[in-house]
């Protein structure tokens, strides 16, 4: 990722998400009824992930 996408995705994680570990988020996809919750990306400092979740 460029430095401009890696600004909106800090921009946009300060103003509109609220914090949760990767464990969590596949604690909740699990509980939800989701089949996998997979990292698509994580930036090095394993502060920023993109995951997929598959019904």
């Amino acid at each position: 990722m460029n430095e401009a996408q890696m600004d909106d995705i800090h921009e946009h994680v300060r103003n509109n998400d609220y914090p949760e570990s990767t464990s969590g988020m596949e604690c909740l996809a699990t509980n939800a009824g989701f089949k996998n919750c997979a990292v698509l990306y994580r930036t090095d400092d394993h502060y920023y992930s993109v995951l997929q979740l598959t019904a």
